[in-house]
């Protein structure tokens, strides 16, 4: 039952809506991504020999960075006022010496 009531309550306080949201801004990086390396692979030459498609294809992979570092930071400032960061932190560090280790 108290599996339950986390649930409950990570419902009731909108976690999960959080969740969601960046996933999915995630995922419209990713495809950011995509449509930017494929624009600077398929470039058009459009005006004297120019191609176009590669310094745009640029632009939005830098877009893409831009967003994917802004969610990032945005997800670690809400988790950082959570009362269980911590408890992250010390599971990370945990995680890095044993993989040092070996």
């Amino acid at each position: 039952m108290r599996i339950i009531d986390i649930l409950n309550e990570s419902f009731e306080t909108g976690i999960t809506n959080v969740i969601f949201v960046h996933v999915r801004n995630y995922l419209i990086c990713a495809f950011l991504y995509a449509s930017g390396a494929y624009a600077m692979k398929h470039s058009l030459q459009l005006l004297f020999g120019t191609t176009f498609g590669q310094f745009t294809g640029f632009g939005i992979i830098i877009l893409a960075s831009v967003l994917a570092l802004l969610n990032l930071g945005d997800g670690i400032h809400r988790f950082s006022r959570s009362r269980h960061h911590l408890l992250l932190l010390e599971g990370m560090v945990n995680i890095r010496k044993n993989l040092e280790k070996n």
